[in-house]
């Protein structure tokens, strides 16, 4: 009966720190996230942190939900448009403003 004491203990300790140190993990994760964040000014921050720590486990969950990453860059510069064209296309009878000023 001892040892069953013991290890019920044992057992209550081991789940307090369980307890414990996922909402922290999650909180410190979600923490370092929000101020890492170049997309997010101040205020927002403020609030998201506020949300975090003041809510542990839920605050956590939804601010790494909704946490938005930067975009990568493709690397290249979009295509030139077409500087001579000033009239969408259509199928009617549109012309470019060029091609109006040539026939006068």
């Amino acid at each position: 009966m001892v040892i069953a004491a013991k290890d019920t203990a044992l057992m209550e300790i081991v789940l307090t720190i369980i307890a414990v140190a996922i909402p922290l993990w999650l909180n410190v994760w979600a923490t370092r996230m929000i101020l890492q964040d170049a997309l997010s000014e101040r205020p927002q921050k403020i609030a998201q942190l506020l949300l975090v720590w003041l809510l542990p486990l839920l605050g956590a969950i939804v601010a790494l939900a909704v946490h938005r990453k930067e975009e990568k860059a493709p690397g290249v510069y979009p295509a030139e448009k077409d500087l001579n064209n000033d009239l969408p296309a259509s199928s009617g009878p549109l012309r470019s403003m060029r091609e109006v000023l040539d026939d006068d």
